[in-house]
């Protein structure tokens, strides 16, 4: 039984193994579908480039917020940060 999971392990990544999937897979059909269907979205609504710069604004801000720890280690090697979000090294 042990060894069935390393290979179940070695297949698939952890995340994989860890979330169950929530939803049913979408057959090919499904994806063809939803690929127009998003393909027209961005050609043809006006509302797209709004959309658009609000993801870029999130994926921004998740790329530049740190987790406790890393924060914890920066502060531990010199750094400190700013109320304005700037970069600064103790004195």
């Amino acid at each position: 039984m042990a060894q069935a999971a390393e290979t179940q392990r070695d297949k698939f990544p952890l995340s994989v193994l860890r979330q169950p999937r929530r939803r049913a897979a979408m057959t090919q059909a499904q994806r063809d579908k939803l690929s127009i269907v998003q393909r027209a979205y961005v050609d043809n609504d006006p509302r797209w480039r709004d959309h658009r710069r609000k993801l870029a604004a999130a994926q921004d801000t998740k790329r530049m917020t740190l987790f406790d720890n890393e924060a914890a280690a920066m502060r531990k090697k010199g750094r400190n940060f700013t109320p304005d979000g700037a970069w600064g090294h103790r004195v």
